[in-house]
């Protein structure tokens, strides 16, 4: 038994490796209800379970360890491997997952208080964060390892055992991040002072604002990666060999990933060009026109930062039904899972944990504080996992039904994708690692707050929400390219779009000039640097280009600021703005201020530079992309809304990715790469449809060459075909013999079928003899 990654691949048993998990949290349910959770998550098609050991109810009492009962962690490893169910182990320390102390026992607070970190102006940290690199913290750590390390040996995967990867730590650098605390240990402050070409006292950083942040970030990235390597060191040194190790990456927020990035930045150190694999934490919840385009964006920054052997996927992946609260605030669709799953397989994640999967009953703590008036080891009551698919007595909610389909599709036809890549067109889009440095913000201090506020507008606004939004409904893919390791002859001949703003160093100041010297083509969005990140004066790129900034305007401050436009919609060239700077420059405003025609952006070339706001019509952004002669490789007409296409391929096969982000039906044509797709025959999807199509897809020593409706399973006689109602055409050369039905036509000639599929409410089998 083997298990390790490379080429962008999990392999195990030197096969690639789709890993399927979902987190099934054994202390929370009764033991003799394990098995009815883990056989529903075998139905759903999944092929690997994770969870939480929380030191918390293993040794809520010091150097005393409780494995019995509901905390029988041997025997629900035992259950997995009898059901040839993989596991992802996440032992912590810190679990987080609504328990107390974030999942650390009480008594080690009380033996050791100087674990407690101290933040701004020697105040006490009002989570429960400790000092990650204090000794005493990681001596507990190595013992509470070691004492876990009993039970699960048998387990491990260098044993025959169903352990395939150890979780190090969770969501590292969250607490403070949240928070806005920054743990001021001894590590920091000497890490700051060694930096600091000048003295500091942090009791008053204000003199040197930006470039304390600034190297409090760099320190802060520093020492996760030092706390997650002695993490692994542990499990080495006990004896762990031949799993994965993963840490998961934080940053959703509300249901929004543009904060995500941040925790990006927190925790590059620990997994960039490393034999650790990270994993996203993603929140989001319905996935429509508000949204869809950030789970697309976050997961082309986080591969960025990945080498090329490095795979990467979702360790929290939502699969709730919004009920968090159990208050019923709000129901996601069920589409919302199914539109997450498909894009994140789109773009090739190798790896997703289902969170939560199943809910539970939190134990009552022996050992209860005494004015803890619940007794649980957890925050959220006597239960836990309100929105989980499925809940603790193995009943299922709604959502269960959509998962279980959707991950079996994924499953059945894992083989075929873990061979392909998404199909990007020539674009990148830049990561600016720098504007994401900047989660901790002293109180009161208006030098970084006014640096802050103007990387945070800058860094997502019209950058995430109009342009890249734009540019994927208008069937653009693009990669992320990560702006301070770039690599100039990769993008050579490529377009690259990146965020400006009034802050940008010298290294990615002159990585967009050399681009620009390549010839290369670009779309900059934001403010014109004029400072780098520490905030002197720095006009490299502006001087270049020859241009400066003039004013900026804000409609809070310029009511009803108002731009004009070469386009028009519906006859006028008048648009509301919400931001927007004036620049002198020689070339062609692309907007300008009404009524005093400053100009507002600017186009060369091959360069656009856009520094304000502008309409949500596509037809602007498809004006920019028409300047810069570069078309889609996907076009798809008689759209009557939006939808999102993804392309996947290989040299000879591909999948066609459709999501549908309307509640009413579309009946499209696909063209790719010039070509017309399906012979001609038209997609239809449904309300919250999506669809997964395939090209040239080699099934069972038969070539699918193309169908329009999604082929759910298949077996080495049958192709079982989801109709929804919808008429559909498929092709499909083999030698076999098609046995007759009245749900289809067909013709056949050279040993090729051109089948038409009638309209029918169920699925239509394909049997072959």
């Amino acid at each position: 038994m083997s298990i390790q990654f490379s080429n962008g691949n999990i392999y195990k048993n030197a096969k690639p490796h789709l890993i399927l998990s979902g987190e099934i949290h054994y202390f929370r349910i009764p033991k003799d209800r394990w098995e009815t959770h883990l056989d529903l998550a075998i139905s759903a098609g999944m092929n690997t379970i994770a969870t939480y050991v929380p030191w918390i109810v293993h040794e809520e009492v010091y150097r005393t360890y409780d494995f019995t009962g509901n905390l029988d962690l041997a025997s629900f490893l035992d259950l997995c491997q009898t059901k040839h169910l993989d596991v992802i182990l996440r032992p912590g320390p810190f679990v987080m997952a609504e328990l107390k102390n974030e999942g650390l026992p009480y008594w080690l607070y009380d033996q050791y208080p100087d674990i407690v970190p101290k933040t701004w102006h020697k105040q006490a940290t009002t989570t429960h964060t400790v000092d990650y690199l204090h000794p005493d913290f990681l001596n507990e750590t190595k013992i509470w390892f070691e004492a876990l390390y009993t039970v699960i040996q048998p387990y491990l995967l260098q044993n025959g055992g169903p352990i395939i990867a150890i979780q190090l730590d969770n969501e590292v650098g969250m607490l403070s991040w949240i928070s806005n605390q920054p743990d001021f240990t001894p590590f920091v402050e000497d890490n700051i002072k060694a930096m600091m070409p000048h003295s500091i006292d942090f009791e008053n950083i204000s003199e040197h604002s930006l470039e304390f942040h600034h190297l409090l970030g760099l320190t802060m990235r520093k020492r996760f990666q030092i706390y997650i390597d002695k993490l692994q060191s542990f499990w080495k040194m006990i004896g762990v060999t031949d799993v994965l190790y993963m840490i998961n990456i934080h940053g959703t927020v509300s249901g929004h990933a543009k904060q995500f990035p941040v925790g990006i930045s927190q925790l590059i150190d620990t997994y960039y060009q490393r034999d650790i694999l990270a994993g996203t934490d993603l929140y989001f919840g319905n996935i429509d026109l508000e949204t869809f385009h950030e789970l697309y964006i976050v997961n082309a920054f986080m591969r960025s930062t990945l080498d090329q052997n490095q795979p990467y996927g979702t360790l929290e992946f939502n699969v709730s039904d919004g009920n968090f609260g159990d208050d019923l605030a709000r129901h996601y669709l069920p589409s919302a899972i199914d539109f997450k799953i498909r894009i994140s397989i789109a773009q090739d994640q190798k790896f997703l944990n289902y969170y939560l999967l199943s809910g539970g009953i939190n134990p009552i703590l022996k050992h209860p504080l005494p004015d803890d008036h619940n007794r649980r080891v957890a925050i959220t009551g006597a239960r836990h996992g309100f929105a989980a698919p499925i809940q603790v007595d193995g009943s299922t909610l709604y959502t269960f039904e959509k998962l279980r389909e959707t991950t079996r599709l994924i499953k059945q036809f894992s083989s075929e994708l873990l061979a392909m890549k998404e199909a990007v067109d020539d674009i990148v889009i830049g990561f600016v690692m720098d504007h994401y440095m900047n989660e901790y913000q002293q109180p009161n201090d208006d030098v970084i707050r006014s640096r802050n506020d103007n990387i945070n507008l800058n860094r997502n606004s019209v950058y995430w929400d109009t342009l890249l939004k734009h540019l994927l409904l208008l069937h653009y893919q693009f990669a992320g390219v990560w702006l301070e390791h770039i690599n100039h002859e990769e993008i050579k001949h490529k377009l690259l779009i990146v965020n400006t703003a009034k802050y940008m160093s010298k290294q990615n100041q002159m990585a967009l000039i050399n681009h620009l010297k390549n010839d290369g083509k670009a779309i900059f969005v934001g403010d014109l640097p004029v400072f780098d990140m520490i905030g002197h004066p720095l006009t490299l790129l502006v001087d270049y280009l020859g241009i400066k900034p003039i004013n900026n305007y804000f409609d809070w401050t310029y009511p009803l600021l108002t731009l004009t436009s070469d386009i028009k919609i519906f006859g006028e060239n008048e648009f509301r703005s919400f931001i927007a700077q004036t620049i002198e420059t020689q070339d062609d405003g692309l907007f300008k201020l009404f009524p005093s025609n400053e100009k507002v952006g600017f186009k060369h070339k091959n360069l656009i530079w856009i520094t304000s706001n502008y309409p949500g019509h596509l037809v602007y952004t498809q004006s920019l992309m028409t300047w810069l002669n570069i078309k889609p490789k996907t076009q798809i007409a008689d759209q009557n809304g939006h939808l999102l296409s993804i392309v996947q391929s290989n040299a000879s096969s591909a999948f066609i990715h459709l999501l549908n982000l309307e509640h009413h039906q579309q009946t499209i044509h696909l063209h790719h790469c010039n070509q017309s797709l399906f012979d001609g025959h038209d997609v239809e999807l449904l309300p919250q449809e999506g669809l997964m199509l395939p090209i040239n897809l080699h099934i069972n020593k038969d070539c699918i060459l193309y169908s329009t409706l999604e082929i759910q399973s298949y077996t080495h006689t049958q192709y079982n075909i989801v109709s929804n109602h919808k008429e559909g055409h498929l092709k499909i050369r083999t030698v076999r013999k098609l046995l007759p039905s009245d749900q289809y036509m067909f013709t056949m000639q050279d040993q090729l079928y051109d089948i038409a599929i009638k309209p029918n409410g169920g699925t239509v089998a394909l049997i072959f003899k």
